[in-house]
């Protein structure tokens, strides 16, 4: 009996017992289940703002009746880890159109719109609309730009016009890829400035060549009147320093003229070989072809200026596409290069680069595709190609080891001091060489007779004498048969120049003027 009341004892500390653990694991599970509905409803939350971010539904949030709490869980954390993914691209999507929007602006000048990072697919829609109307309007203006940048320069290349500052030098820069309204207003006016400036110079130039006729004529009826004088007056030594005196002024003129002639001709054949890109070894055999007389020399020079001139004309759109074609090419060089440095990533380049590279490779290639067309017409019409430098053009382009610079310094055989000189002084030192100015034999030395009178000079002795610069003292002579014998071999060693500025003599036997 005594044994019951202690079963008795075990059984109810058993129940006690079984009760305590039954409530401690009703108290954790209502706790685990508390905080499974606290995270459920943490994420339901955070998807609620995914939906409004992202402007989707999520099916998932609603729990099936057959789901455990932990999967459901898990279900809605993966749906929300996904929708995190999602949101990132839209972020890296924003991000990249404004990036394309503050590249475009800053080449545009136009103001910027706003977008929110976690803007909704119609806000990003609308965004990239108008990130592809800034493109477009870029392109309208880089090809607008393009032509007005292109008639400008055509027409102050072939005029000789240089531009007034380095801002002016800039905006006219094919590679330039700033396209503002303003610039765009400023080129516009820079081509109606250009073309009044041209309108102008050829009035000006018209009203030279009237003056020059006009002056040409008037002086043929000059030197009408001087041989007609001159055969009117006596023989006496009064009359010959008169016809000596006009002799020196008919002579100095001419020779004076013939150096401007020869000087500006000279210029224009170095600006054609210059613009026709001409290949050394023919600049070299030119050159050396001048080996005649005054007259001979003119006619040469010329020729060849009318013959460049003719063959640029006709193929002016080749060289200016070509020379257009050079500076994209070396734009492009320099910013490869600036990307392959080690202190750059060529992966993080700015939107801006990105974009002027892009637009380079894309005008280049239709720079190329251009100048082959031309170059294939050219080939087809002369049967031979077009040389740059002597140089088949479409392989010039195709090789990127021939740079203009390269090209333009000719063969080796042709590459002497001698043509590093200007082309000017090329062409007058082979006239000094070549002793193409002969003295006249009928001019000769000869005395004065009256008191600080000068005797008349031999105006063919325009030697070049570097060493000397002083003329020979003229003496007085009283007039003595005994003595001319004497003062005739004097004269043969004694010579004057007539200007300091006319280095050269015209022939025996020619005209005194010719214009």
């Amino acid at each position: 009996m005594a044994e019951k009341p202690a079963a008795l004892t075990v059984i109810d500390n058993v129940s006690w017992r079984v009760k305590r653990l039954y409530s401690d694991l009703s108290n954790a599970s209502d706790a685990k289940k508390e905080t499974f509905n606290e995270k459920i409803n943490l994420l339901v939350t955070k998807i609620d703002r995914m939906e409004n971010k992202l402007g989707i539904k999520v099916v998932t949030k609603d729990r099936r009746s057959s789901m455990a709490t932990d999967i459901w869980l898990l279900t809605l954390d993966d749906e929300l880890a996904e929708h995190r993914k999602q949101l990132s691209k839209r972020i890296a999507e924003v991000e990249n159109l404004l990036g394309q929007q503050d590249a475009l602006l800053d080449v545009l000048g136009e103001k910027p719109r706003n977008l929110s990072k976690m803007a909704k697919p119609d806000d990003i829609g609308a965004f990239r609309n108008h990130v592809q109307d800034l493109q477009e309007l870029r392109e309208a203006r880089l090809d607008e730009a393009f032509d007005l940048r292109y008639s400008i320069l055509t027409e102050m290349k072939v005029r000789g016009i240089e531009p007034d500052t380095s801002e002016e030098r800039q905006l006219l820069k094919p590679t330039d890829q700033r396209l503002t309204a303003e610039i765009m207003e400023t080129l516009r006016f820079k081509v109606m400035d250009v073309t009044d400036k041209v309108e102008g110079l050829d009035n000006d130039m018209e009203f030279l060549r009237k003056g020059i006729s006009a002056n040409a004529n008037e002086m043929q009826t000059m030197y009408a009147f001087i041989d007609r004088r001159a055969k009117k007056l006596d023989a006496s030594e009064h009359s010959y320093e008169v016809l000596a005196k006009q002799l020196r002024c008919c002579e100095s003129l001419y020779a004076m003229t013939w150096k401007i002639l020869t000087e500006e001709l000279c210029k224009e054949v170095h600006k054609y070989w210059k613009l026709t890109k001409s290949q050394m070894d023919a600049k070299h055999d030119f050159v050396l072809s001048i080996n005649e007389g005054p007259w001979k020399t003119l006619e040469k020079l010329e020729n060849e200026v009318d013959t460049l001139k003719k063959f640029y004309e006709t193929n002016k759109r080749l060289y200016d596409l070509y020379d257009c074609r050079t500076e994209f090419w070396q734009r492009l060089v320099a910013l490869e290069n600036k990307a392959s440095d080690s202190d750059q990533d060529y992966h993080r380049k700015s939107p801006r680069e990105d974009l002027e590279l892009t637009t380079i490779n894309k005008t280049l290639l239709n720079l190329d595709g251009e100048i082959k067309k031309l170059a294939n017409e050219f080939l087809e019409k002369h049967n031979r190609p077009f040389e740059i430098y002597g140089q088949d053009i479409l392989k010039v382009i195709a090789d990127p080891k021939l740079t203009d610079e390269n090209l333009s310094l000719g063969s080796a055989s042709a590459v002497t001091a001698y043509e590093t000189l200007p082309a000017l002084t090329h062409i007058l030192a082979v006239l000094n060489s070549a002793n193409l100015y002969k003295p006249p034999s009928s001019m000769t030395k000869r005395k004065a007779t009256g008191k600080g009178e000068e005797s008349s000079q031999d105006l063919t002795g325009l030697e070049n004498s570097e060493a000397s610069g002083d003329q020979p003292k003229r003496k007085k002579e009283k007039k003595d048969k005994k003595k001319k014998k004497h003062h005739k071999s004097e004269r043969k060693h004694k010579h004057t120049n007539i200007d300091k500025d006319n280095d050269d003599e015209p022939p025996a036997n020619r005209p005194l003027i010719a214009i």
